[in-house]
Parts: C-alpha cells; structure tokens; sequence
C-alpha cells in the first residue's frame, strides 16, 4: 500500500481475491469433497455476505498490484494463474474481486457526483431504522391493547388471545416447514438459511405474539389471581410439570446439535412451534407461585436486588445488545486466536451494554412509562392526585 513512485505515478494498490472450489462433476471428487465439508459447523457460498458470518467455503489472497490495474484484471490474472495449477484436474472454482475491497495509495479527490451521492447512502439505513423502529411500535401497540381487551372481557378475551396464540404457533411451524428454516443450528447449516431464518422468523411479529400473549395472560394472573391457594401437592405437580417444560424446551432438541445430524424440516418445526411455549411456561410457573406467597429456591433468588435490577434494564439490554455486538464485529479486521473464555465473556462488551441500558432506562424508558401512565389514567385518579397535590 506503501508503494509508490511520485515521478512516474505509480502507486500500491492492495486487493483481496476470494476463491471458491465448487462441486466438482467427477462423482469420487464430489464424494471427497462432500466429505471434507460434512462435518462444517456453516455452509457458504460466494456470494453470501462475510461480514457477520464468516464465508468457510472460499480461499482470500490478499494481491498488491499496481493502482492502474482495476478488479476485473485482477481477475483475470487470478483465473490464468489458477488455470495453471488446476491444470488437469476436474477442480472447479470460481473467483470474486469485489472493487470495495481494493485500496489505492493514491489520493483521489472526490468528485461532485461522489458526494451528492454519498448524502443519499444515509436514507436507505434510516429507512431501515424506521421499519425496526415500526415493528417495536407494532409490538408496543399489540402489547398495550392485549391487557385492555383481556380488562374488560376476562372470559371471552383469554379465549381469543389464546386463539390468536395458537395461530402464530401454527405460523411458525408452516413457515419453518415451508422454508426450510433453522432456529436451531445444527452442523452443516448454511449462511443463508440462517439469514433466512432470520427475517422470516425474528423481524415478523406474528410469528413471535405467542410469547408476548403468554406474558399478557400471566400479567392478568398476577394481578386479579394473587389470593389462590394451593396444596402442597399441587406444588409438587407443578414443579415437576414446569422441570419437564424445561427439559423440553432445552435438552431434548439437543440431538440436532449432533455432528452426525441431517437437517430435517420436521425437527426445525416442531422446535420453532413447542419450545417458546415450554420456556414461558416453565418460568411462569416459577414466576406465579412466588409471587403468590409459595416461597422455595427461586423466592430467594427472584427477591434478590440484582434479577429485580436486571429485570427493570432488561428491554433496554435488548435494544443495545445487537448493536454493541455488531459494532465490534464490525471493527474486527483480523482472525484471531479462539479462545472460548475470552471469546464468550466479553467484560468490555458487557460494560457498555449494561452502561448503555441503564443510561437508555433512566433518559428514555422511565420517562415514557411516566408519561404514558400520565396520559392514560382514568379521570378519577387524576382528580384525586390533583386534590392530594392541593392539601400538601
């Protein structure tokens, strides 16, 4: 990159090759190469994207060329030396050099159209910030206007959040099944399935009401059902239901976590389907029954001030996460050794998670509930806060 003679203008100019070995046609070199990728934790492809998930499938060079060469003469330099390695043979490749990727030691002064088009590249990701900011909106809508239907109309309204409940259950199975989705990974996974995964499965909120009703529905319970009383039998049921719940949830689709597992669209479904339910089930039993006064090993727990803290940040924890991680994903530009303790508990990372959520619960989270509760609150109430204000 360094490389340059001012006299005669030539600069360094640095590119990144990608190549990647296809399918070959010869059957004993397909079953080889099938066999070196059975066992990969992802599949990729050329074109999938390698800035979140690395692309396992392709080969980098990194190429200094001369700054006058552009892509697509790297390109060819790159395919005519391959042909003289691969001479012989049925190897099949194929080769990317993205222009974004090649970096000239020679400044360049932007022109006008540059520019103007530079201040248009902003519009498009905030537009995608107002589609993520409308499906919170949505969800924040869906959330507020459950509890007030299920207020009003107990009976009638537990029987259709229900049924709304178990069509966006029956939803996440047919879209898993259909598409070929993956919540689970598995060895062998591809890239793009899980990006697939993704948009059809995180960013579209029917497919996650079950949860959010599951929540309305306990919410109602904690507040209109907190004088039940049960035997200690009925204990005991519970718990052994809610440890079963558990169980379900988190150890038996364990055995697609196997190496020697082959993706099957039934086994992603069901997952999709049962295993969002058996986990709010499962907490929610613990939840109900200390807050109903039943005190065990979780009262001690829950009453503790770090889940009472956390749980006060935890939306704000969600909102955060994603960026922070991503951002440092973003600003890795070298492979690193793995190490998993290093790897997986990242203390700067959780520093500015939990600094960003409280700052975001304290400036944003609480005055909006404050507000909302204002604006929403019956007129009685206003009337007797207003008549208390007056006598203090």
């Amino acid at each position: 990159m360094k490389s340059k003679n001012v006299a005669h203008n030539i600069y360094g100019q640095y590119c990144l090759a990608n190549i990647q070995v296809e399918v070959p046609s010869s059957p004993y070199l397909a079953a080889l190469y099938n066999l070196v990728h059975s066992h990969a934790l992802l599949r990729s492809k050329l074109t999938d994207s390698s800035h979140r998930i690395p692309r396992f499938s392709s080969i980098q060079w990194a190429i200094c060329v001369p700054h006058t060469c552009s892509p697509e003469d790297v390109d060819i330099a790159v395919k005519y030396e391959l042909k003289h390695i691969f001479n012989g043979t049925e190897v099949q490749y194929n080769t990317l050099i993205n222009s974004d990727l090649c970096s000239s030691a020679k400044p360049e002064v932007w022109p006008t159209t540059t520019i103007l088009g530079w201040k248009q590249v902003p519009f498009p990701t905030i537009k995608n910030c107002f589609l993520k900011f409308g499906i919170l909106v949505e969800v924040a809508a869906a959330s507020d206007g459950g509890p007030n239907v299920e207020w009003r109309w107990p009976k009638r309204g537990i029987i259709i959040l229900t049924l709304i409940a178990g069509i966006s259950t029956w939803m996440r199975y047919h879209s898993t099944y259909k598409r070929n989705l993956a919540n689970y990974v598995y060895y062998g996974a591809s890239t793009e399935q899980l990006f697939r995964t993704a948009d059809y499965m995180y960013i579209i909120p029917v497919y996650r009401l079950t949860v959010y009703i599951m929540g309305i529905i306990l919410g109602y319970l904690l507040r209109q059902h907190k004088d039940v009383n049960f035997k200690q039998v009925q204990i005991h049921i519970g718990n052994f239901f809610a440890v079963l719940c558990f169980i379900g949830a988190f150890l038996a689709p364990s055995f697609m976590g196997h190496i020697d597992y082959a993706y099957n669209p039934v086994d992603a479904a069901w997952y999709a389907a049962y295993a969002p339910i058996l986990w709010c089930l499962c907490f929610a039993w613990i939840i109900y029954i200390t807050h109903i006064g039943y005190s065990g090993y979780m009262a001690p727990i829950l009453r503790n001030p770090i889940p009472r803290f956390w749980s006060k940040i935890s939306y704000t924890v969600y909102l955060t996460q994603f960026p922070i991680y991503f951002y440092n994903v973003g600003t890795t530009k070298h492979s690193d050794e793995f190490g998993v303790v290093r790897k997986h508990l990242n203390f700067l990372e959780f520093f500015w998670i939990l600094c960003s959520s409280v700052v975001l619960t304290l400036i944003i989270e609480i005055p909006s509930q404050n507000i909302k509760e204002y604006i929403f609150r019956k007129p009685r109430q206003l009337q007797d806060h207003t008549k208390n204000k007056k006598k203090s």
